[in-house]
Protein backbone atom coordinates (compact mmCIF):
# COMPACT_ATOMS: atom_id res chain seq x y z
CA UNK A 1 0.00 0.00 0.00
CA UNK A 2 1.49 3.31 -0.94
CA UNK A 3 2.46 6.13 2.05
CA UNK A 4 -0.28 8.22 0.98
CA UNK A 5 -2.87 6.00 1.41
CA UNK A 6 -1.98 4.50 4.58
CA UNK A 7 -1.65 8.49 5.23
CA UNK A 8 -5.56 9.09 4.14
CA UNK A 9 -6.39 5.90 6.38
CA UNK A 10 -4.69 6.85 9.68
CA UNK A 11 -6.13 10.41 9.55
CA UNK A 12 -9.51 8.79 8.47
CA UNK A 13 -9.06 6.65 12.29
CA UNK A 14 -8.46 9.58 13.89
CA UNK A 15 -11.38 11.62 12.58
CA UNK A 16 -13.89 8.81 13.33
CA UNK A 17 -12.39 8.46 16.98
CA UNK A 18 -12.61 11.96 16.86
CA UNK A 19 -16.37 11.29 15.88
CA UNK A 20 -17.10 9.00 18.28
CA UNK A 21 -16.11 10.94 21.03
CA UNK A 22 -17.55 14.53 19.20
CA UNK A 23 -20.60 13.48 18.52
CA UNK A 24 -23.49 11.29 20.79
CA UNK A 25 -23.55 8.69 18.29
CA UNK A 26 -26.09 5.50 17.90
CA UNK A 27 -23.71 2.53 17.11
CA UNK A 28 -25.60 1.89 13.66
CA UNK A 29 -24.19 5.60 12.74
CA UNK A 30 -20.81 4.81 14.16
CA UNK A 31 -21.05 1.75 12.25
CA UNK A 32 -21.79 3.93 9.02
CA UNK A 33 -18.98 6.58 9.81
CA UNK A 34 -16.47 3.45 9.83
CA UNK A 35 -17.60 3.06 6.26
CA UNK A 36 -16.70 7.31 5.22
CA UNK A 37 -13.50 7.04 6.63
CA UNK A 38 -11.98 3.60 6.75
CA UNK A 39 -13.82 1.64 4.55
CA UNK A 40 -14.26 3.49 1.14
CA UNK A 41 -10.88 4.67 0.74
CA UNK A 42 -9.42 1.33 1.15
CA UNK A 43 -12.32 0.54 -1.58
CA UNK A 44 -10.65 3.17 -3.75
CA UNK A 45 -7.52 1.77 -3.17
CA UNK A 46 -8.57 -1.23 -4.48
CA UNK A 47 -10.34 -0.10 -7.46
CA UNK A 48 -8.02 2.29 -8.62
CA UNK A 49 -7.02 1.72 -12.38
CA UNK A 50 -4.27 3.46 -14.31
CA UNK A 51 -4.25 3.94 -18.09
CA UNK A 52 -1.30 2.39 -19.95
CA UNK A 53 0.41 5.25 -19.31
CA UNK A 54 0.66 5.09 -15.65
CA UNK A 55 -2.03 7.36 -14.77
CA UNK A 56 -5.24 7.31 -13.19
CA UNK A 57 -8.16 9.23 -14.45
CA UNK A 58 -8.98 13.21 -13.74
CA UNK A 59 -12.32 11.63 -12.17
CA UNK A 60 -10.46 9.30 -9.68
CA UNK A 61 -7.76 12.05 -9.00
CA UNK A 62 -10.88 14.07 -7.83
CA UNK A 63 -12.56 11.48 -5.93
CA UNK A 64 -9.25 10.57 -3.79
CA UNK A 65 -8.64 14.56 -3.46
CA UNK A 66 -12.52 15.60 -2.25
CA UNK A 67 -12.58 12.27 0.04
CA UNK A 68 -11.66 13.67 3.47
CA UNK A 69 -13.47 17.26 3.02
CA UNK A 70 -16.96 15.39 2.12
CA UNK A 71 -16.59 13.01 4.64
CA UNK A 72 -15.93 15.52 6.96
CA UNK A 73 -18.74 17.48 6.43
CA UNK A 74 -20.95 14.10 6.25
CA UNK A 75 -19.92 13.30 9.38
CA UNK A 76 -21.26 16.78 10.65
CA UNK A 77 -24.77 15.75 9.93
CA UNK A 78 -24.94 13.70 12.42
CA UNK A 79 -23.61 16.83 14.98
CA UNK A 80 -27.43 17.91 14.38
CA UNK A 81 -31.30 16.61 14.58
CA UNK A 82 -32.66 15.37 11.82
CA UNK A 83 -34.10 18.08 9.89
CA UNK A 84 -32.84 21.00 7.08
CA UNK A 85 -29.62 21.69 8.23
CA UNK A 86 -28.50 17.89 8.74
CA UNK A 87 -29.46 17.46 5.81
CA UNK A 88 -28.08 19.94 3.48
CA UNK A 89 -24.46 18.80 5.13
CA UNK A 90 -25.37 15.20 4.17
CA UNK A 91 -25.43 16.42 0.62
CA UNK A 92 -21.77 16.63 0.39
CA UNK A 93 -21.54 12.96 0.75
CA UNK A 94 -24.11 12.59 -1.32
CA UNK A 95 -21.93 14.15 -4.31
CA UNK A 96 -19.09 12.63 -3.47
CA UNK A 97 -21.34 9.02 -3.55
CA UNK A 98 -22.85 10.18 -7.05
CA UNK A 99 -18.91 10.83 -8.58
CA UNK A 100 -18.12 7.52 -7.00
CA UNK A 101 -20.92 6.28 -9.13
CA UNK A 102 -19.88 8.15 -12.09
CA UNK A 103 -16.11 6.64 -12.21
CA UNK A 104 -18.12 2.99 -12.21
CA UNK A 105 -20.67 3.97 -14.71
CA UNK A 106 -17.48 5.57 -16.86
CA UNK A 107 -15.80 1.99 -16.04
CA UNK A 108 -18.35 0.20 -17.23
CA UNK A 109 -19.20 2.51 -20.67
CA UNK A 110 -15.35 2.29 -21.63
CA UNK A 111 -15.63 -1.65 -21.26
CA UNK A 112 -18.82 -2.93 -21.61
CA UNK A 113 -20.14 -6.31 -20.75
CA UNK A 114 -17.30 -8.24 -22.13
CA UNK A 115 -15.80 -8.54 -19.02
CA UNK A 116 -17.87 -9.87 -16.04
CA UNK A 117 -15.34 -9.29 -13.24
CA UNK A 118 -14.71 -5.91 -14.32
CA UNK A 119 -18.61 -5.17 -14.38
CA UNK A 120 -19.48 -6.33 -10.75
CA UNK A 121 -16.41 -3.62 -10.07
CA UNK A 122 -18.25 -1.05 -11.77
CA UNK A 123 -21.91 -2.06 -9.90
CA UNK A 124 -20.65 -1.78 -6.71
CA UNK A 125 -19.10 1.35 -7.35
CA UNK A 126 -22.88 2.51 -8.46
CA UNK A 127 -24.66 1.18 -5.81
CA UNK A 128 -23.03 3.63 -3.83
CA UNK A 129 -24.70 6.57 -4.71
CA UNK A 130 -27.72 5.05 -3.57
CA UNK A 131 -25.93 4.89 -0.08
CA UNK A 132 -25.52 8.68 -0.12
CA UNK A 133 -29.14 8.82 -1.25
CA UNK A 134 -30.49 6.87 1.68
CA UNK A 135 -28.31 8.92 4.07
CA UNK A 136 -29.54 12.30 2.80
CA UNK A 137 -32.74 10.49 3.16
CA UNK A 138 -32.55 9.78 6.54
CA UNK A 139 -30.90 13.31 7.97
CA UNK A 140 -33.42 15.29 6.22
CA UNK A 141 -35.81 13.55 8.14
CA UNK A 142 -37.71 11.76 4.94
CA UNK A 143 -40.25 8.99 5.51
CA UNK A 144 -40.18 7.14 2.57
CA UNK A 145 -42.36 4.57 1.42
CA UNK A 146 -43.46 4.90 5.59
CA UNK A 147 -40.38 3.26 6.16
CA UNK A 148 -39.58 5.01 8.79
CA UNK A 149 -36.31 5.90 10.60
CA UNK A 150 -34.11 2.86 11.17
CA UNK A 151 -34.95 1.14 8.50
CA UNK A 152 -34.30 4.24 5.79
CA UNK A 153 -30.82 4.24 8.30
CA UNK A 154 -30.02 0.88 7.88
CA UNK A 155 -30.92 1.09 3.73
CA UNK A 156 -28.00 3.39 3.69
CA UNK A 157 -25.50 1.39 5.81
CA UNK A 158 -26.87 -1.94 3.43
CA UNK A 159 -25.47 0.31 0.45
CA UNK A 160 -22.20 1.47 2.24
CA UNK A 161 -21.14 -2.06 3.03
CA UNK A 162 -22.72 -5.61 1.67
CA UNK A 163 -23.74 -3.72 -2.04
CA UNK A 164 -20.52 -2.10 -1.99
CA UNK A 165 -18.65 -5.42 -1.04
CA UNK A 166 -19.95 -8.21 -2.89
CA UNK A 167 -19.82 -7.08 -6.00
CA UNK A 168 -16.15 -5.88 -5.92
CA UNK A 169 -14.71 -9.04 -4.00
CA UNK A 170 -16.70 -11.05 -6.66
CA UNK A 171 -14.79 -8.64 -9.41
CA UNK A 172 -11.46 -9.25 -7.97
CA UNK A 173 -11.81 -12.83 -7.28
CA UNK A 174 -12.92 -12.95 -11.04
CA UNK A 175 -9.72 -11.19 -11.80
CA UNK A 176 -8.18 -14.79 -10.59
CA UNK A 177 -9.04 -17.29 -12.11
CA UNK A 178 -11.01 -19.12 -15.25
CA UNK A 179 -14.40 -17.27 -15.49
CA UNK A 180 -16.39 -20.93 -15.09
CA UNK A 181 -20.76 -21.25 -15.76
CA UNK A 182 -20.91 -21.39 -11.93
CA UNK A 183 -18.62 -18.03 -11.26
CA UNK A 184 -21.35 -16.47 -13.92
CA UNK A 185 -24.03 -17.29 -12.48
CA UNK A 186 -22.77 -16.35 -8.94
CA UNK A 187 -21.30 -13.17 -9.96
CA UNK A 188 -24.56 -12.32 -11.88
CA UNK A 189 -26.55 -12.74 -8.85
CA UNK A 190 -24.07 -10.90 -6.28
CA UNK A 191 -25.00 -7.74 -8.89
CA UNK A 192 -28.73 -8.14 -9.17
CA UNK A 193 -29.74 -9.43 -5.42
CA UNK A 194 -29.10 -5.98 -3.85
CA UNK A 195 -32.39 -5.22 -6.01
CA UNK A 196 -33.97 -8.09 -5.92
CA UNK A 197 -34.45 -7.44 -1.87
CA UNK A 198 -35.11 -3.78 -2.11
CA UNK A 199 -37.80 -4.41 -4.06
CA UNK A 200 -38.99 -7.35 -2.00
CA UNK A 201 -38.73 -4.95 1.08
CA UNK A 202 -40.61 -2.53 -0.64
CA UNK A 203 -43.47 -4.57 -2.44
CA UNK A 204 -43.53 -7.81 -1.37
CA UNK A 205 -41.97 -10.56 1.55
CA UNK A 206 -42.22 -13.65 0.15
CA UNK A 207 -40.05 -11.87 -2.71
CA UNK A 208 -37.40 -10.37 -0.27
CA UNK A 209 -36.58 -13.78 1.62
CA UNK A 210 -36.43 -15.47 -2.28
CA UNK A 211 -34.13 -13.05 -3.06
CA UNK A 212 -32.61 -13.33 0.17
CA UNK A 213 -32.13 -17.22 -0.12
CA UNK A 214 -30.48 -16.72 -4.01
CA UNK A 215 -28.07 -14.12 -2.59
CA UNK A 216 -27.13 -16.74 0.25
CA UNK A 217 -26.51 -19.33 -1.90
CA UNK A 218 -24.65 -16.84 -4.49
CA UNK A 219 -22.66 -15.64 -1.15
CA UNK A 220 -21.88 -19.65 -0.61
CA UNK A 221 -20.18 -19.84 -4.03
CA UNK A 222 -17.88 -16.66 -3.43
CA UNK A 223 -17.04 -18.30 -0.02
CA UNK A 224 -16.04 -21.62 -2.09
CA UNK A 225 -14.02 -19.87 -4.54
CA UNK A 226 -12.17 -17.84 -2.33
CA UNK A 227 -11.24 -20.63 0.23
CA UNK A 228 -10.12 -22.21 -3.37
CA UNK A 229 -8.13 -18.99 -3.85
CA UNK A 230 -6.69 -19.05 -0.31
CA UNK A 231 -4.54 -22.68 -1.06
CA UNK A 232 -2.85 -21.40 -4.11
CA UNK A 233 -2.67 -17.70 -3.19
CA UNK A 234 1.32 -17.07 -2.83
CA UNK A 235 0.94 -13.67 -0.54
CA UNK A 236 1.97 -14.07 3.50
CA UNK A 237 0.03 -15.07 6.18
CA UNK A 238 -1.47 -12.40 7.38
CA UNK A 239 -3.31 -11.96 4.13
CA UNK A 240 -4.78 -15.84 3.89
CA UNK A 241 -5.68 -15.05 7.41
CA UNK A 242 -7.45 -11.71 6.99
CA UNK A 243 -9.31 -13.51 4.07
CA UNK A 244 -10.27 -17.07 5.90
CA UNK A 245 -11.75 -14.72 8.45
CA UNK A 246 -13.50 -12.24 6.09
CA UNK A 247 -14.98 -15.29 4.53
CA UNK A 248 -16.12 -17.12 7.91
CA UNK A 249 -17.76 -14.22 9.12
CA UNK A 250 -19.58 -13.32 5.66
CA UNK A 251 -20.99 -16.94 6.63
CA UNK A 252 -21.86 -15.74 10.02
CA UNK A 253 -24.05 -12.74 9.18
CA UNK A 254 -25.28 -14.76 6.09
CA UNK A 255 -27.10 -17.06 8.32
CA UNK A 256 -28.17 -14.48 10.09
CA UNK A 257 -29.70 -12.47 7.34
CA UNK A 258 -31.66 -15.36 6.26
CA UNK A 259 -33.10 -16.00 9.05
CA UNK A 260 -34.06 -12.40 9.46
CA UNK A 261 -35.48 -12.31 5.75
CA UNK A 262 -37.55 -16.27 5.97
CA UNK A 263 -38.81 -14.94 9.10
CA UNK A 264 -40.38 -11.66 7.51
CA UNK A 265 -41.43 -13.94 4.95
CA UNK A 266 -43.84 -15.91 7.54
CA UNK A 267 -44.33 -13.18 9.42
CA UNK A 268 -42.22 -14.19 12.09
CA UNK A 269 -39.81 -12.36 13.95
CA UNK A 270 -36.76 -15.55 15.02
CA UNK A 271 -34.02 -12.67 14.23
CA UNK A 272 -34.89 -9.17 16.17
CA UNK A 273 -33.55 -6.04 14.39
CA UNK A 274 -31.32 -4.98 17.91
CA UNK A 275 -30.11 -8.26 17.22
CA UNK A 276 -29.53 -7.86 13.30
CA UNK A 277 -27.30 -4.88 14.19
CA UNK A 278 -25.31 -6.01 16.45
CA UNK A 279 -24.34 -9.50 14.46
CA UNK A 280 -25.03 -8.76 11.64
CA UNK A 281 -23.74 -5.06 11.34
CA UNK A 282 -20.95 -5.80 13.47
CA UNK A 283 -19.90 -9.04 11.37
CA UNK A 284 -20.24 -7.36 8.09
CA UNK A 285 -18.55 -4.27 9.02
CA UNK A 286 -14.99 -5.53 10.73
CA UNK A 287 -14.94 -8.88 9.84
CA UNK A 288 -16.08 -9.47 6.08
CA UNK A 289 -15.93 -5.95 4.47
CA UNK A 290 -12.65 -4.35 6.66
CA UNK A 291 -10.43 -7.38 6.61
CA UNK A 292 -11.55 -8.30 2.93
CA UNK A 293 -10.18 -5.05 1.76
CA UNK A 294 -7.09 -5.60 3.70
CA UNK A 295 -6.55 -8.90 2.01
CA UNK A 296 -7.37 -7.54 -1.17
CA UNK A 297 -5.43 -4.24 -1.21
CA UNK A 298 -2.37 -6.61 -0.37
CA UNK A 299 -3.86 -8.88 -3.57
CA UNK A 300 -4.61 -6.73 -5.84
CA UNK A 301 -5.09 -8.90 -9.27
CA UNK A 302 -4.32 -7.08 -12.33
CA UNK A 303 -7.32 -5.88 -14.64
CA UNK A 304 -7.71 -8.33 -18.22
CA UNK A 305 -8.22 -5.13 -19.81
CA UNK A 306 -7.76 -1.42 -20.16
CA UNK A 307 -9.78 0.32 -23.00
CA UNK A 308 -7.59 3.75 -21.46
CA UNK A 309 -4.73 3.93 -24.12
CA UNK A 310 -6.13 2.83 -27.34
CA UNK A 311 -5.06 4.98 -30.21
CA UNK A 312 -8.61 6.62 -31.35
CA UNK A 313 -9.22 8.86 -34.44
CA UNK A 314 -10.16 11.92 -33.82
CA UNK A 315 -11.70 12.45 -37.39
CA UNK A 316 -15.48 13.45 -36.15
CA UNK A 317 -18.18 12.75 -38.60
CA UNK A 318 -21.41 15.47 -39.14
CA UNK A 319 -24.52 15.02 -40.45
CA UNK A 320 -23.40 13.96 -43.46
CA UNK A 321 -20.94 11.88 -44.95
CA UNK A 322 -20.64 10.89 -48.44
CA UNK A 323 -17.08 10.45 -50.22
CA UNK A 324 -16.16 14.17 -50.16
CA UNK A 325 -16.26 15.02 -46.67
CA UNK A 326 -12.82 14.26 -45.94
CA UNK A 327 -11.61 16.52 -48.76
CA UNK A 328 -14.16 19.10 -47.43
CA UNK A 329 -12.87 18.93 -43.66
CA UNK A 330 -9.13 18.91 -44.92
CA UNK A 331 -8.23 15.62 -43.84
CA UNK A 332 -6.65 14.68 -47.22
CA UNK A 333 -2.69 14.43 -47.25
CA UNK A 334 -1.30 16.03 -50.35
CA UNK A 335 2.06 15.32 -48.85
CA UNK A 336 2.26 11.71 -48.76
CA UNK A 337 2.29 9.07 -51.68
CA UNK A 338 -0.29 7.85 -53.46
CA UNK A 339 -1.48 4.72 -51.36
CA UNK A 340 -2.77 1.25 -52.82
CA UNK A 341 -3.78 -1.03 -50.28
CA UNK A 342 -5.16 -1.09 -46.94
CA UNK A 343 -1.92 -1.95 -45.82
CA UNK A 344 1.43 -1.29 -47.01
CA UNK A 345 2.77 -4.84 -46.21
CA UNK A 346 0.40 -7.38 -44.48
CA UNK A 347 4.00 -8.89 -42.35
CA UNK A 348 3.64 -6.20 -39.76
CA UNK A 349 0.49 -7.84 -37.73
CA UNK A 350 3.51 -10.32 -37.47
CA UNK A 351 3.21 -12.04 -34.04
CA UNK A 352 3.73 -15.20 -31.99
CA UNK A 353 -0.10 -16.33 -32.53
CA UNK A 354 0.02 -14.48 -36.34
CA UNK A 355 2.48 -15.16 -38.75
CA UNK A 356 1.09 -13.75 -42.16
CA UNK A 357 3.12 -16.28 -44.06
CA UNK A 358 0.27 -18.50 -43.90
CA UNK A 359 -2.26 -17.35 -45.25
CA UNK A 360 -2.72 -17.60 -48.98
CA UNK A 361 -0.81 -15.21 -51.02
CA UNK A 362 -4.18 -13.66 -52.42
CA UNK A 363 -5.36 -12.56 -48.88
CA UNK A 364 -2.32 -10.38 -48.77
CA UNK A 365 -2.18 -8.88 -52.05
CA UNK A 366 -5.60 -8.04 -51.29
CA UNK A 367 -4.85 -6.08 -48.71
CA UNK A 368 -1.62 -4.90 -49.97
CA UNK A 369 -3.21 -3.86 -53.63
CA UNK A 370 -6.73 -3.45 -52.59
CA UNK A 371 -7.51 -1.01 -55.95
CA UNK A 372 -6.95 -4.05 -58.11
CA UNK A 373 -9.99 -5.68 -56.67
CA UNK A 374 -13.33 -5.13 -56.96
CA UNK A 375 -16.21 -6.68 -54.36
CA UNK A 376 -19.74 -7.64 -54.68
CA UNK A 377 -21.82 -7.88 -51.41
CA UNK A 378 -24.96 -9.34 -50.86
CA UNK A 379 -26.53 -8.60 -47.69
CA UNK A 380 -28.79 -10.06 -44.94
CA UNK A 381 -30.71 -9.12 -42.17
CA UNK A 382 -31.38 -11.59 -39.85
CA UNK A 383 -34.63 -12.49 -38.52
CA UNK A 384 -35.99 -9.34 -36.09
CA UNK A 385 -33.73 -7.04 -37.94
CA UNK A 386 -34.95 -6.88 -41.17
CA UNK A 387 -37.87 -4.66 -40.57
CA UNK A 388 -35.56 -2.07 -38.22
CA UNK A 389 -33.05 -2.35 -41.15
CA UNK A 390 -36.14 -0.29 -43.33
CA UNK A 391 -36.25 2.29 -40.96
CA UNK A 392 -32.52 2.28 -40.41
CA UNK A 393 -32.25 2.55 -44.63
CA UNK A 394 -33.64 6.34 -45.23
CA UNK A 395 -31.12 7.72 -42.49
CA UNK A 396 -27.61 5.78 -43.80
CA UNK A 397 -28.87 7.08 -47.33
CA UNK A 398 -28.99 10.64 -46.26
CA UNK A 399 -25.56 10.44 -43.98
CA UNK A 400 -24.54 8.35 -46.71
CA UNK A 401 -22.66 6.07 -43.87
CA UNK A 402 -22.96 2.52 -43.48
CA UNK A 403 -25.08 2.50 -46.51
CA UNK A 404 -26.36 -1.34 -46.35
CA UNK A 405 -28.60 -2.39 -48.46
CA UNK A 406 -31.99 -4.43 -47.81
CA UNK A 407 -32.79 -8.16 -47.67
CA UNK A 408 -34.74 -8.13 -51.12
CA UNK A 409 -32.14 -6.13 -53.12
CA UNK A 410 -29.94 -7.11 -55.75
CA UNK A 411 -26.11 -7.95 -55.07
CA UNK A 412 -24.37 -4.78 -54.58
CA UNK A 413 -21.19 -4.07 -56.45
CA UNK A 414 -18.67 -1.47 -55.20
CA UNK A 415 -15.94 0.41 -56.53
CA UNK A 416 -13.31 2.45 -54.31
CA UNK A 417 -10.54 4.80 -53.91
CA UNK A 418 -8.08 4.75 -50.94
CA UNK A 419 -6.60 8.55 -50.02
CA UNK A 420 -3.65 9.13 -47.92
CA UNK A 421 -5.22 11.08 -44.58
CA UNK A 422 -3.79 13.10 -42.39
CA UNK A 423 -1.71 10.82 -39.57
CA UNK A 424 -0.68 13.79 -36.80
CA UNK A 425 -4.51 15.38 -36.94
CA UNK A 426 -5.51 11.91 -37.08
CA UNK A 427 -3.71 10.72 -34.12
CA UNK A 428 -3.29 7.43 -35.41
CA UNK A 429 -0.09 6.30 -37.30
CA UNK A 430 -0.19 5.86 -41.40
CA UNK A 431 -3.75 6.29 -41.86
CA UNK A 432 -5.67 5.82 -45.18
CA UNK A 433 -9.20 5.63 -45.93
CA UNK A 434 -11.07 3.25 -47.90
CA UNK A 435 -14.41 4.95 -49.80
CA UNK A 436 -16.80 2.54 -51.55
CA UNK A 437 -19.31 3.81 -53.79
CA UNK A 438 -22.07 1.62 -55.03
CA UNK A 439 -21.25 1.39 -59.32
CA UNK A 440 -24.93 1.26 -60.25
CA UNK A 441 -26.23 4.43 -57.81
CA UNK A 442 -23.27 6.42 -57.18
CA UNK A 443 -23.90 6.63 -53.35
CA UNK A 444 -21.22 6.33 -50.85
CA UNK A 445 -22.06 2.78 -48.82
CA UNK A 446 -19.03 3.12 -46.53
CA UNK A 447 -15.87 6.21 -45.40
CA UNK A 448 -13.74 4.17 -43.09
CA UNK A 449 -10.18 5.37 -42.22
CA UNK A 450 -7.56 2.33 -41.64
CA UNK A 451 -4.77 2.55 -39.52
CA UNK A 452 -2.85 -0.21 -36.41
CA UNK A 453 -1.33 -0.23 -33.24
CA UNK A 454 0.25 -2.62 -30.95
CA UNK A 455 -0.25 -3.17 -27.58
CA UNK A 456 1.94 -5.78 -25.88
CA UNK A 457 3.00 -7.02 -28.80
CA UNK A 458 0.02 -7.77 -30.97
CA UNK A 459 -0.62 -5.25 -33.84
CA UNK A 460 -4.61 -4.36 -33.97
CA UNK A 461 -5.86 -3.37 -37.17
CA UNK A 462 -7.85 -0.33 -36.03
CA UNK A 463 -10.52 1.53 -38.08
CA UNK A 464 -12.35 4.49 -37.76
CA UNK A 465 -15.78 5.03 -39.44
CA UNK A 466 -16.64 8.70 -38.70
CA UNK A 467 -20.41 9.01 -38.09
CA UNK A 468 -22.19 12.00 -36.16
CA UNK A 469 -20.62 13.58 -33.14
CA UNK A 470 -17.90 11.23 -33.63
CA UNK A 471 -17.01 7.75 -35.12
CA UNK A 472 -17.13 4.37 -34.18
CA UNK A 473 -13.94 2.28 -34.15
CA UNK A 474 -13.22 -1.07 -34.65
CA UNK A 475 -10.51 -2.49 -32.95
CA UNK A 476 -9.87 -5.95 -34.56
CA UNK A 477 -7.45 -9.16 -33.69
CA UNK A 478 -5.89 -10.75 -36.63
CA UNK A 479 -6.26 -15.16 -36.52
CA UNK A 480 -5.79 -17.97 -38.41
CA UNK A 481 -8.55 -20.02 -39.67
CA UNK A 482 -7.82 -23.76 -40.20
CA UNK A 483 -6.86 -23.41 -43.40
CA UNK A 484 -4.96 -20.35 -45.16
CA UNK A 485 -7.84 -17.99 -44.13
CA UNK A 486 -7.80 -14.85 -42.04
CA UNK A 487 -10.28 -13.79 -39.55
CA UNK A 488 -10.81 -10.81 -38.01
CA UNK A 489 -12.62 -9.98 -34.87
CA UNK A 490 -14.03 -7.59 -32.09
CA UNK A 491 -15.07 -10.57 -30.03
CA UNK A 492 -12.18 -11.04 -26.85
CA UNK A 493 -10.05 -13.92 -26.65
CA UNK A 494 -9.21 -15.81 -23.44
CA UNK A 495 -6.04 -13.79 -23.48
CA UNK A 496 -4.81 -10.95 -21.03
CA UNK A 497 -5.64 -7.03 -22.05
CA UNK A 498 -7.00 -7.57 -25.35
CA UNK A 499 -7.84 -4.03 -27.21
CA UNK A 500 -10.18 -5.66 -29.61
CA UNK A 501 -13.84 -4.01 -29.75
CA UNK A 502 -16.25 -1.66 -31.17
CA UNK A 503 -16.07 1.84 -29.62
CA UNK A 504 -18.36 4.89 -30.32
CA UNK A 505 -15.65 7.90 -29.75
CA UNK A 506 -16.69 11.14 -28.93
CA UNK A 507 -14.28 14.51 -29.00
CA UNK A 508 -13.99 13.69 -24.98
CA UNK A 509 -14.59 10.75 -23.88
CA UNK A 510 -15.99 7.10 -25.75
CA UNK A 511 -17.83 3.93 -24.79
CA UNK A 512 -17.64 0.49 -26.07
CA UNK A 513 -20.30 -0.52 -27.51
CA UNK A 514 -22.65 -3.54 -27.42
CA UNK A 515 -21.63 -5.11 -30.86
CA UNK A 516 -19.41 -7.34 -32.19
CA UNK A 517 -18.36 -8.16 -35.85
CA UNK A 518 -15.90 -10.79 -37.42
CA UNK A 519 -14.58 -11.00 -41.04
CA UNK A 520 -13.47 -14.38 -42.36
CA UNK A 521 -11.48 -14.35 -45.83
CA UNK A 522 -10.79 -17.24 -47.34
CA UNK A 523 -9.38 -18.18 -50.92
CA UNK A 524 -11.87 -19.38 -53.65
CA UNK A 525 -11.30 -20.58 -57.17
CA UNK A 526 -9.10 -18.50 -60.11
CA UNK A 527 -7.31 -16.22 -57.95
CA UNK A 528 -10.90 -15.19 -56.55
CA UNK A 529 -11.39 -14.22 -52.63
CA UNK A 530 -15.03 -14.91 -50.26
CA UNK A 531 -15.10 -12.74 -47.33
CA UNK A 532 -18.37 -13.62 -44.36
CA UNK A 533 -18.43 -10.47 -42.77
CA UNK A 534 -21.06 -11.18 -39.28
CA UNK A 535 -22.32 -8.83 -37.03
CA UNK A 536 -23.68 -9.28 -33.14
CA UNK A 537 -25.41 -7.33 -30.94
CA UNK A 538 -25.82 -8.05 -27.43
CA UNK A 539 -24.61 -11.51 -28.21
CA UNK A 540 -27.32 -11.82 -30.84
CA UNK A 541 -26.62 -12.08 -34.42
CA UNK A 542 -28.26 -9.68 -36.55
CA UNK A 543 -26.38 -9.10 -39.52
CA UNK A 544 -24.39 -11.07 -42.31
CA UNK A 545 -22.56 -9.42 -45.57
CA UNK A 546 -20.95 -12.06 -48.27
CA UNK A 547 -18.14 -10.57 -50.06
CA UNK A 548 -17.25 -11.97 -53.82
CA UNK A 549 -13.70 -10.29 -54.30
CA UNK A 550 -12.38 -10.82 -57.55
CA UNK A 551 -9.02 -9.20 -59.49
CA UNK A 552 -10.30 -6.04 -61.78
CA UNK A 553 -10.49 -6.83 -65.74
CA UNK A 554 -8.11 -4.85 -67.65
CA UNK A 555 -9.50 -1.75 -68.82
Amino acid sequence: MRRETKARLLVGFVLWIGSLVLFPLGYIERLLLFAFFITVPLVLFVVEHPGRDGETSRLYRMIVRLHLPMAVIGTLSFAYPAGKLAGLLSLSWVLFTCLIGLYGLLRFLKRGFYFLEEFCIDAGLMYMTLGGFWLAAHRFGFDVMNFGSLIILLTAIHFHYSSLAVPIFTGLLGRTMEKTKLYRWMAAGNVISPLLIAVGITYSRTVEWLAVIFFACCLLVYVYYTFRMICVEKKGGFTKASLTLSSLSLLLTMGFAVSYGIGRGFGIQWVSIPTMVLIHGTGNTFGFVFLGLLAWTSIRPEARTSASGIPYSRLYGQWKIGAEFLEQAGWLDTSRKPVRGLVDDFSMYENRQFQPSRLHVCIRDFYERTLTYELTARVRWLRGFAFLSRLYKPVAEKIEQLNLPLNDEEEQVMEGTIVPVNSERDGRQNVRAWIRKDCVTGKTIFVAAYSHHTYEAETYMNIALPLPCGNMTGVLRLMHDETDGLILTSVPGNRIKGDEGIYYVFPYFFLRLPLNETFHVRSGEEESLYADHRMWIFGIPFLTISYCIKHKKPS
